[in-house]
């Protein structure tokens, strides 16, 4: 299963032991899928439901995070408190 082996990647890759452990779920939950159609049916919405969960925790988890105290560098060396250097040339 295509959603198995997608889970599997994903695993590692989880920021906290509680995503982490959220992913384990789901793989044993889609492994114990019952054969009957319609509660097979209603566990894959459950499932489905949860990945939509982890995946906005997962989005917010892995965005970068502005640097802090980058307003001096960004608008110039003699904002930041750095005075150009003057090269003698040969």
């Amino acid at each position: 299963m295509q959603v198995l082996d997608d889970l599997h990647q994903l695993r590692p890759h989880t920021p906290s032991l509680q995503m982490q452990r959220e992913v384990d779920r789901m793989i044993a939950a889609l492994k114990a899928l019952p054969k009957e159609q319609e509660q097979r049916r209603v566990n894959v919405q459950r499932i489905a439901e949860s990945l939509k969960e982890l995946r906005g925790e997962l989005v917010s988890a892995t965005q970068p995070v502005a640097e802090k105290g980058k307003l001096n560098t960004a608008l110039g060396e003699k904002r930041a408190g750095k005075t150009k250097s003057t090269s003698i040339g040969p």
